[in-house]
């Protein structure tokens, strides 16, 4: 791990890249989160499955005695803080204090949701408190001068929990590892993004630390978001990188199933488990999901890759004491996809992480060339594992002949009049060129003339051709949409994983242009969720300030400048 010798993000640096509206202000370790919205500002609290606008907590607007010509403040992110002329507030856990300063102007808070919701009044602050009391729909106000609520603890001065905030923001912005100059801006904002959504939480009555793919929508701990996310932290933080595998491990089921998302109210493990606005979407959309009763989910058998790739820089007795930590359940887990059927299948979009792909929508299950290269990579991971001495298995070559059976049910799929892998189920071949023709790649070791079709496809202007790397769908696909999820943006986790295919294959330098690509459309748009191809811009639809975006960047810039250091 090298750590920058770059001045850290705190009180005295900015962060031009917190807007108040594409991107809220946070802090790390904290669910709170900051908008604006006209003159106000928003103060709302992340929540799994639950709309921002229902988690709006308190409404803050801030009367200043200096004319401002009926102009929105302009603020400015500095650390926890945020800064508008004499106004100032700063963020710690959930906790956010208000300065006060009757020479400047005067704060006014409507609390949206007083039962979570307390008000301390200090001579230079408000202090409001989130406590884990049951929501309430009911509002009231508070003025500066009413009675406020009882105090929750703690009396420091404003200045006094500013700098403790500060502190926090700059222990995190001190670990984000040294890259080229060049990449300082853009390696700050993915180090500042992975930093402010990590929550603290607490699951099965135990404390952790998760790395959200978001604030905004995505509160939990996705499976394959994990171990993307763990990459480019391991970088900066081995301990919290390993941390987000520990958590998806520790729910695996007796039967070696992973489950899709691990939260603080349990774990996604089942479509009977769908939240109602996932169930209402998928009947709205039409999903071939839609009554097949209870369908396992989880998402795709990336763990030991990852795993590796997070252990990469360690030391080999490192390495190693991690390896065997879990190599047991990611055994196990690869038995369960075989347990499901030969060859294994998605029995719901969901688990295949590519959820409106049209490769789902026709009848389900669906066999498909990347969950079978995916399988692939894993078993002949365990079966180095296995030989190292670092997995016990009865039968010792029971991965390495299980990875060739499933290597030829891969190159089955290879459509030669098409030059495409297809997706098929028990009817049709599915008939769309889409990410999992290329994911194919994953397993390595393809036939040369199937990888330089696959090549081909890659630099076709035509077909998938971006200077932001892959879209997800190709250009001259019926199916392909510019702008919707899964159905033809770019998405830099799987533009990553191709480029680890591609390299598998034998075509380093078409490797290294698609990471490339990741890297400008990250510098372009920001770490969003995905972007237009043709663009680079964020598309409506997407997130921003999303954990894998960020950690990828972060791993390809390390890389980077390691390889020319």
């Amino acid at each position: 791990m090298t750590r920058s010798a770059l001045p850290s993000t705190g009180p005295g640096c900015e962060l031009p890249f917190v807007d108040l509206d594409h991107v809220a202000f946070s802090v790390p370790r904290s669910r709170l989160l900051v908008t604006r919205n006209g003159t106000d500002l928003h103060i709302y609290e992340a929540r799994y499955e639950v709309p921002l606008d229902s988690c709006l907590l308190v409404i803050a607007s801030f009367a200043s005695r200096r004319s401002e010509g009926g102009q929105a403040a302009a603020w400015i992110a500095q650390g926890a803080h945020l800064r508008s002329g004499g106004a100032e507030l700063a963020i710690m856990g959930e906790r956010i204090c208000f300065g006060r300063d009757e020479h400047v102007g005067s704060w006014r808070l409507t609390v949206v949701d007083p039962l979570r919701i307390s008000v301390t009044e200090q001579d230079d602050a408000l202090i409001v408190d989130v406590c884990d009391d049951e929501a309430s729909p009911q509002g009231r106000r508070i003025r500066e001068g009413e009675d406020a609520a009882s105090p929750s603890g703690g009396s420091d001065s404003f200045a006094d929990f500013g700098a403790s905030a500060d502190r926090v923001v700059d222990e995190w912005m001190s670990r984000m590892p040294a890259c080229a100059p060049h990449r300082v801006p853009a390696m700050r904002h993915c180090w500042w993004t992975l930093g402010v959504n990590t929550i603290d939480t607490v699951i099965d009555g135990r404390g952790h630390r998760i790395i959200v793919p978001s604030k905004r929508g995505y509160v939990g701990l996705w499976q394959w978001d994990a171990y993307f996310i763990a990459m480019g932290v391991a970088h900066g933080d081995p301990d919290l990188a390993l941390e987000q595998f520990e958590i998806a491990m520790r729910f695996q089921g007796d039967d070696g199933q992973l489950p899709d998302v691990v939260h603080e109210e349990g774990v996604l493990a089942s479509s009977d488990d769908l939240p109602p606005a996932d169930r209402l979407k998928l009947e709205a959309e039409g999903s071939a999901s839609i009554g097949l009763g209870a369908v396992p989910l989880t998402k795709p058998p990336l763990t030991a890759w990852a795993l590796e790739k997070v252990l990469a820089s360690t030391s080999p007795s490192v390495r190693s004491q991690q390896i065997e930590r879990f190599s047991a359940s990611i055994a196990k887990s690869q038995e369960w996809w075989f347990a499901q059927g030969i060859p294994p299948v998605y029995a719901h979009p969901y688990s295949s992480g590519l959820d409106d792909s049209p490769v789902f929508d026709y009848e389900l299950p669906v066999e498909t060339p990347d969950l079978l290269a995916y399988l692939v990579r894993q078993d002949e991971i365990l079966a180095s594992w296995r030989r190292e001495g670092l997995l016990r298995s009865d039968d010792a070559d029971l991965h390495t002949h299980r990875a060739e059976d499933t290597r030829r049910l891969l190159l089955d799929l290879w459509d030669a009049d098409e030059q495409m892998f297809v997706a098929r189920n028990a009817h049709r071949r599915i008939p769309h060129r889409t990410i999992v023709h290329l994911l194919a790649s994953f397993a390595g070791g393809l036939p040369e003339e199937i990888s330089r079709s696959l090549s081909e496809d890659i630099r076709s202007e035509k077909r998938f051709s971006s200077q932001y790397s892959l879209p997800v769908v190709s250009f001259d696909d019926d199916a392909y949409r510019a702008e919707v999820m899964w159905r033809g943006p770019v998405w830099a986790n799987t533009s990553y994983l191709v480029a680890e295919g591609m390299q598998a294959c034998g075509h380093e330098r078409l490797a290294q242009e698609l990471r490339a690509g990741i890297m400008k459309m990250i510098e372009t748009a920001g770490p969003v969720e995905y972007v237009n191809a043709f663009t680079g811009r964020r598309c409506e639809g997407a997130a921003s300030a999303f954990s894998w975006s960020a950690a990828l960047y972060v791993d390809l810039a390390v890389r980077e400048y390691t390889a020319s250091s």
